[in-house]
Protein backbone atom coordinates (compact mmCIF):
# COMPACT_ATOMS: atom_id res chain seq x y z
CA UNK A 1 0.00 0.00 0.00
CA UNK A 2 1.43 3.37 -1.01
CA UNK A 3 0.68 6.58 0.87
CA UNK A 4 0.31 10.00 -0.64
CA UNK A 5 1.10 12.84 1.78
CA UNK A 6 -0.04 16.32 0.88
CA UNK A 7 1.35 19.35 2.70
CA UNK A 8 -0.17 22.73 2.05
CA UNK A 9 1.42 26.04 2.84
CA UNK A 10 -1.58 27.71 4.42
CA UNK A 11 -0.16 31.17 4.88
CA UNK A 12 2.96 33.26 4.99
CA UNK A 13 1.66 36.31 6.82
CA UNK A 14 4.05 39.10 7.81
CA UNK A 15 4.44 39.48 11.58
CA UNK A 16 5.23 43.16 11.14
CA UNK A 17 3.31 44.59 8.20
CA UNK A 18 5.64 46.23 5.72
CA UNK A 19 4.27 48.12 2.75
CA UNK A 20 5.57 46.82 -0.59
CA UNK A 21 5.08 49.02 -3.61
CA UNK A 22 5.51 48.39 -7.34
CA UNK A 23 8.79 47.38 -8.92
CA UNK A 24 10.64 44.12 -9.05
CA UNK A 25 11.10 41.54 -6.33
CA UNK A 26 14.63 40.40 -5.50
CA UNK A 27 16.50 38.64 -2.72
CA UNK A 28 17.54 42.01 -1.29
CA UNK A 29 13.97 43.16 -0.66
CA UNK A 30 12.76 39.83 0.73
CA UNK A 31 13.73 40.19 4.38
CA UNK A 32 12.06 39.90 7.73
CA UNK A 33 10.17 37.32 9.74
CA UNK A 34 6.84 35.91 8.60
CA UNK A 35 4.31 33.59 10.25
CA UNK A 36 4.25 30.07 8.85
CA UNK A 37 1.26 27.70 9.05
CA UNK A 38 1.42 24.18 7.57
CA UNK A 39 -1.19 21.45 7.29
CA UNK A 40 -1.63 18.21 5.45
CA UNK A 41 -3.19 14.75 5.39
CA UNK A 42 -1.96 11.31 4.45
CA UNK A 43 -4.23 9.49 2.02
CA UNK A 44 -3.65 5.90 0.89
CA UNK A 45 -3.88 4.90 -2.77
CA UNK A 46 -7.32 3.48 -1.91
CA UNK A 47 -8.50 6.87 -0.64
CA UNK A 48 -8.34 6.05 3.10
CA UNK A 49 -7.19 8.69 5.60
CA UNK A 50 -3.85 7.57 7.11
CA UNK A 51 -2.67 10.55 9.16
CA UNK A 52 -2.48 14.29 9.63
CA UNK A 53 0.13 17.02 10.01
CA UNK A 54 -0.16 20.55 11.45
CA UNK A 55 2.67 22.99 12.10
CA UNK A 56 3.25 26.60 13.14
CA UNK A 57 6.38 28.69 13.19
CA UNK A 58 8.26 31.41 11.38
CA UNK A 59 10.06 31.91 8.07
CA UNK A 60 12.95 34.38 8.39
CA UNK A 61 14.45 35.89 5.22
CA UNK A 62 17.76 37.77 5.51
CA UNK A 63 17.70 39.80 2.28
CA UNK A 64 20.63 37.79 0.85
CA UNK A 65 18.74 34.74 -0.52
CA UNK A 66 18.87 32.83 2.80
CA UNK A 67 15.82 31.57 4.66
CA UNK A 68 15.31 29.73 7.97
CA UNK A 69 12.06 27.99 8.90
CA UNK A 70 11.56 27.16 12.60
CA UNK A 71 8.59 25.98 14.61
CA UNK A 72 6.72 23.01 16.00
CA UNK A 73 4.46 20.42 14.42
CA UNK A 74 1.94 17.78 15.45
CA UNK A 75 0.97 14.56 13.71
CA UNK A 76 -1.53 11.86 14.62
CA UNK A 77 1.39 9.95 16.24
CA UNK A 78 3.56 12.74 17.79
CA UNK A 79 2.97 16.17 19.30
CA UNK A 80 5.06 19.28 19.92
CA UNK A 81 7.91 18.21 17.62
CA UNK A 82 10.41 20.99 16.81
CA UNK A 83 11.73 21.70 13.30
CA UNK A 84 14.40 23.95 11.80
CA UNK A 85 15.25 24.09 8.10
CA UNK A 86 17.68 26.52 6.46
CA UNK A 87 18.76 27.07 2.89
CA UNK A 88 19.17 29.31 -0.10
Amino acid sequence: MRNLVLLALASLTPLAAQQISGGTCSASNLSGTYALNLGGRGISSGGTFTGSFQGNGTATFDGQSNVTFTGTYNTNSATNQKFTYSGK
